[in-house]
């Protein structure tokens, strides 16, 4: 008699999902009681899984908790990265940040919460130092595609030190204090709310290199190989990583037409706006891995990539050097016609030994070759 299975989670093999259940159950005690409340037998009771399920998956205490930090940022990064999209071509940035505050203090508070409890903890886990710092890249980078990189890193820290401050305050600041507040950061001593956003000007005081990464895997080299490259721009530049692959749609021709997924757009946007790329990415099964290659594919439809100044570090240590999947990339970039900067692709072997606790590379000869081929990239945009 065949198994009857219907509305039963799996267990074991058959439970593809129980390790992301059970970063979920994390953040829900920690919603709950804070961080201190987190145990694998309070989150195992939460998640509906055996104990052992929650010490195979996260041996210790820190693994669940970076998990469910790098959760927590991946959701709050996406709901920014949706209402800067809403945001009108023109719109009056501070008044919107003060909305934004507004909601996260208010609708979004049990959220907010959560999100800063973890991101705390970091303080005294070092090991949860790194998706923090990711977190705060990340939002650098959105709010500094809507103003230039300097005042993007001034509005993250503002508006998350802002943001703590509320949580605790009683009462809140109002939203023409929140408001006031944020023109000050944007322009200064003088109000200038109908200054022209940089972007829709065309005038920008730094150019991006956009960052991509051939793996989803949170402990690849070859994140952080550019991670490290984003602490080492060159002047003038700023190295930005593009973090949405897991979000892009299975490619389809049918689907590549006049408006595409949400997240295919922001992928093009980004590559439109880049000055120019440095790529990152392993090999898989002697080929490039599916998500990256179905990154790929979805640019070659766009025009956004023609003759855009193109590179790649190749950090394999293996005795392949991974040149299967190196040699498909040059392949697909010529496709889409964008221009391969062959002296600042290089073959610089990373081992996971030499990646310190803030997930960069430490190894002093991989890093001046990040700096060269940077410079070298650079150098190539006209």
């Amino acid at each position: 008699m065949a198994n009857d299975n219907t509305g039963k989670r799996g267990r074991g093999p058959t439970d593809p999902t129980r390790r992301q259940r059970i970063t979920l159950a994390a953040i829900a005690v920690v919603a709950e009681g804070g961080v201190a409340a987190v145990t694998h037998r309070a989150v195992a009771a939460t998640a509906g899984v055996p104990l052992g399920s929650t010490t195979y998956h996260f041996a210790t205490l820190d693994d669940l908790l970076a998990a469910a930090l790098r959760t927590a940022a991946e959701h709050n990064v996406a709901k920014l990265r949706e209402w800067e999209r809403s945001l009108a071509p023109g719109a009056d940035l501070a008044t919107a940040l003060a909305d934004l505050v507004t909601y996260a203090l208010t609708d979004d508070r049990a959220q907010t919460v959560v999100e800063y409890e973890l991101y705390v903890a970091a303080l005294h886990r070092p090991r949860l130092r790194a998706a923090s710092t990711a977190w705060d890249n990340a939002v650098t980078e959105l709010f500094a595609a809507r103003t230039d990189p300097n005042t993007g890193r001034l509005l993250a820290a503002a508006f998350c030190g802002l943001l703590m401050q509320a949580l605790l305050a009683d009462p809140p600041p109002t939203r023409e204090e929140l408001t006031a507040f944020f023109r000050r950061s944007l322009h200064g001593t003088s109000p200038a709310p109908n200054r022209v956003d940089p972007r829709l000007s065309g005038v920008t005081t730094t150019r991006a290199i956009l960052l991509l990464c051939g793996s989803l895997r949170s402990g690849s080299t070859n994140a952080a190989l550019l991670r490290t490259a984003r602490a080492l721009a060159p002047a003038g530049f700023a190295a930005v990583a593009y973090d949405g692959m897991g979000a892009l749609p299975h490619f389809n021709p049918d689907d590549d037409h006049d408006r595409p997924h949400p997240a295919v757009v922001d992928l093009r946007t980004r590559i439109d706006r880049a000055a120019a790329i440095l790529i990152c990415t392993p090999e898989y099964a002697g080929a490039l891995p599916g998500a990256f290659k179905n990154l790929l594919d979805w640019t070659v439809g766009g025009v956004e990539i023609g003759n855009k100044p193109t590179a790649w570090i190749n950090v394999s240590a293996s005795g392949t050097r991974a040149a299967d999947a190196h040699a498909s990339l040059r392949k697909v970039l010529e496709y889409t016609g964008a221009t391969i900067v062959e002296d600042a692709c290089a073959h610089l072997p990373v081992h996971g030994s030499t990646i310190d606790d803030e997930g960069l590379v430490a190894d002093q000869k991989v890093r001046d070759g990040v700096v060269t081929s940077l410079a070298v990239l650079a150098a190539a945009v006209s």
